[in-house]
């Protein structure tokens, strides 16, 4: 089979926050102000939690984050 492949754009993964967050629109973020943060997330296992929960384990050098998991993406949009 053949197949081809092109680039469209970046995809990066992002935090999402209410538009009145503490931290909404801070690029400079540390990561103490993280680590008071709750992180929504879907189950165990779920590629986005795994990206989410790296990149926090990288940034908060082994620290523990709080993170409240949820079984469906409309519900964590419906509770942000």
């Amino acid at each position: 089979m053949h197949a081809e492949s092109a680039t469209l754009g970046d995809h990066p993964y992002v935090l999402i926050a209410p538009p009145d967050h503490r931290l909404a629109g801070d690029n400079d973020i540390l990561a103490e102000n993280l680590l008071a943060e709750r992180f929504l997330a879907r189950e165990q296992g779920s590629g986005t939690r795994t990206l989410m929960e790296r990149f926090l384990e990288r940034i908060v050098g082994g620290r523990s984050f709080n993170v409240i998991e949820m079984g469906a993406n409309e519900t964590i949009k419906q509770s942000s």
